[in-house]
């Protein structure tokens, strides 16, 4: 097990941080996500924090699911991917202002939520480790991972500093868990 929960709030915190520092014409940099700017990128992080949260915490049924129900898309990936397009499209109207202040809550929030959930008790699989329930040790550290990519991606797109050593470490350990 790799505990996850005291470094989400560091990292979400770096990430507002990096992103207050902004200038606003930052905000519209091209990223290594080909269709998603520095705006985008945000926007799917606060999506993901969202969605979770409405999932995992509050017990509602999986956007994505409703998604699937009215997609083309044909494989898992597919259908990801084309969920997290149509909500990084539909949200790109949300200022920066306000998605950095909704980051900063939704981060609380998540933090607490890992938290307080018991680390071993099973929640929703983790994909790229199987498709049966995972504990929420690692659920939380699969989030973990996608916001340390994410901040890696803005700040290399930003020429800033990228997310500081405890939490690559961090990152690191859960990549190493994963592989086969």
């Amino acid at each position: 097990m790799i505990d996850v929960v005291p470094r989400l709030r560091d990292e979400r915190s770096a990430f507002v941080a990096l992103l207050r520092s902004l200038d606003p014409h930052e905000w519209a940099f091209p990223t290594e996500c080909p269709a998603w700017t520095v705006h985008g990128i945000a926007l799917h992080v606060l999506g993901d924090d969202l969605s979770l949260l409405s999932r995992q915490r509050d017990g509602v049924p999986n956007g994505l699911l409703a998604h699937a129900a009215r997609s083309p898309a044909t494989d898992f990936l597919q259908l990801l991917d084309s969920f997290n397009e149509e909500w990084v499209t539909t949200a790109s109207f949300l200022s920066p202002s306000l998605v950095m202040d909704l980051l900063a809550l939704t981060g609380e929030q998540t933090a607490a939520w890992y938290a307080d959930v018991p680390p071993d008790r099973l929640g929703e699989p983790v994909h790229w480790i199987g498709p049966e329930p995972a504990p929420y040790w690692l659920i939380a550290a699969r989030e973990f991972v996608e916001r340390w990519v994410h901040h890696h991606q803005v700040a290399r797109a930003t020429k800033r500093p990228a997310p500081g050593e405890p939490l690559t470490v961090c990152a690191a350990g859960v990549l190493a868990q994963a592989l086969p």
